[in-house]
């Protein structure tokens, strides 16, 4: 319960904003700020204990003071141990306990409770890197606590590894345990939201067994509650092109479920988006894995569909497609894709191949007449959709 105060107090207090650009990982996993990312923040970290606290009166303010038994940072050495600070605010604390308190902004943070194993993980753990291999072995360092007994620090080694870049995770690979990703990963004990990154780790070192039971895990979708984006994606890592086919079968053409008891339901949106972001990601990342071309046909696949005709332009449009331009048009007024999502969906992909360079030759040249021509069209027949879209790009 103390630590879990601790963690409480700490992203209360912390100021650190994520940038969702710095979360390279398959799918933006939810992650919390890090400690490194909060402390590198502050302007001073310590360990403290309570004294004493004056409440407010009619002639003065509340005011709290506190002895510093540790510090972890204090710029320019301002604070040691030993001394004693005041802070504008009233605080009940216990004398027996030890609490951590933070100045940013130029103010003390409200302390939060701490202890000695908290406190030697906050003094030891790395501060953030750029440098390619410094950036991996700092990554290394946190290896040791994953699903750590405190549930602070086992929170923040995983988000010091959902916060890494693709290519730092994997330049690892060699270095992960194996034997405790399985573990953790198909356990019930583990964390939902951190048995996906258990699994996508996973996928780097494992084998057909491990193949086995994701696919197990695939065809149970009707009552699975775990990540499956995570998981359908460790699959086509671990099985390339057979496990594409398998998800294509399974969770990409279906548009019903036949779950346990042999009756059928629609899919549900989660199953299919969560296997429209994995191919995407293969698209991206592992192009030696399953071939392009593989994946684009699944992406049409998704495409056909009302319900992700929108998310498949989107990735089309990424991945410069420009081979189905005709498709397009036809789409544009075709009975179930006439809502607005779509409509400007297509437009934005006719505007970015319209403006994918004047100097292309051959194909990619024709391929932007086309599109050109194409954008007149629709600016003709739905200048209010083309105009929204316009007024986004130029906003860009």
């Amino acid at each position: 319960m103390k630590r879990l105060a601790i963690l409480i107090f700490l992203l209360a207090n912390m100021n650190c904003t994520v940038s969702r650009a710095q979360i390279a990982l398959p799918f933006g996993l939810p992650r919390e700020p890090t400690l490194s990312e909060r402390i590198q923040g502050c302007d001073h970290l310590v360990l403290v204990k309570w004294m004493l606290s004056t409440e407010a009166s009619l002639f003065s303010k509340a005011t709290s003071t506190f002895r510093i038994i540790d510090v972890a940072k204090s710029d320019g050495g301002r604070w040691k141990r030993g001394d004693e600070f005041k802070c504008p605010h009233y605080f009940e604390g216990d004398k027996e306990m030890l609490y951590t308190m933070m100045y940013e902004q130029q103010q003390w943070a409200r302390p939060g409770e701490s202890d000695d194993v908290f406190w030697k993980y906050l003094k030891k753990v790395p501060t953030p890197e750029t440098e390619k291999q410094r950036k991996a072995e700092r990554l290394v360092w946190f290896l040791d606590y994953l699903e750590n007994s405190a549930e602070v620090i086992a929170v923040d080694a995983y988000s010091e590894f959902s916060a890494a870049d693709w290519e730092t995770l994997k330049s690892i690979k060699e270095r992960l345990p194996v034997t405790k990703l399985r573990e953790w990963t198909f356990s019930d004990k583990t964390s939902k939201s951190r048995s996906g990154l258990y699994a996508i780790m996973l996928a780097l070192v494992g084998d057909k067994q491990d193949a086995d039971q994701f696919k197990a895990i695939i065809l149970k979708i009707d009552v699975h509650q775990g990540p499956l984006a995570e998981f359908d994606c460790a699959y086509l890592l671990l099985s390339g092109e057979i496990g594409l086919q398998f998800l294509t079968e399974h969770r990409i053409k279906p548009l019903t479920l036949k779950t346990e008891d042999g009756s059928d339901r629609p899919m549900p949106f989660g199953a299919t988006y969560t296997a429209f972001k994995a191919v995407d990601f293969m698209w991206t990342n592992h192009p030696d894995v399953i071939p392009r071309d593989q994946l684009k046909q699944s992406m049409y696949i998704f495409w056909e569909n009302p319900r992700t005709a929108d998310l498949a332009i989107a990735a089309l449009t990424k991945w410069q497609d420009w081979s189905v331009q005709d498709r397009m048009m036809q789409m544009y007024e075709q009975k179930g894709f006439e809502i607005p999502a779509v409509k400007r969906a297509i437009v934005k992909y006719f505007m970015e191949c319209s403006m994918s360079g004047s100097e292309q030759t051959g194909e990619q040249a024709a391929y932007v007449a086309t599109a050109t021509n194409h954008l007149k069209t629709l600016e003709e027949n739905d200048p209010e959709i083309v105009n929204q879209v316009r007024e986004q790009f130029q906003r860009r």
